[in-house]
């Protein structure tokens, strides 16, 4: 594959990244205006749980992640939001990894004992 080609397949995949963020919103904002916002909240939080269980099966099965160990978890979440276009760090603090997540002048700190 080309250098050229490989650019083109990184600015379709970044386009479909933003695609699947606004399909998520309209989706929410649809539940929202039909519902209200406890129905829009409630289906939004069943929403991410399904996710999360279906990328923990992905990195357990896929990505060859082993459950116990915390650093390859949290590097492993760390390169699924560097995919989505977050900015984030992986940093240890003792015994414990640190997936720090950059936001607008303000960081999140997500703590994973080891």
């Amino acid at each position: 594959m080309s250098e050229t080609e490989i650019k083109d397949l990184g600015r379709s995949l970044r386009a479909m990244i933003w695609v699947a963020h606004d399909f998520f919103h309209c989706w929410r904002r649809a539940v929202q205006e039909k519902y209200g916002e406890e129905a829009a909240a409630a289906l939004t939080e069943r929403f991410w749980k399904i996710v999360g269980r279906r990328t923990g099966e992905l990195y357990l099965t896929k990505a060859g992640v082993a459950p116990g160990d915390m650093e390859a978890v949290v590097r492993a979440i760390a390169r699924s939001s560097e995919i989505m276009g977050e900015t984030v760090r992986v940093e240890k603090d003792g015994s414990d990894w640190l997936l720090i997540l950059a936001r607008k002048n303000k960081s999140n700190f997500f703590l994973s004992g080891q």
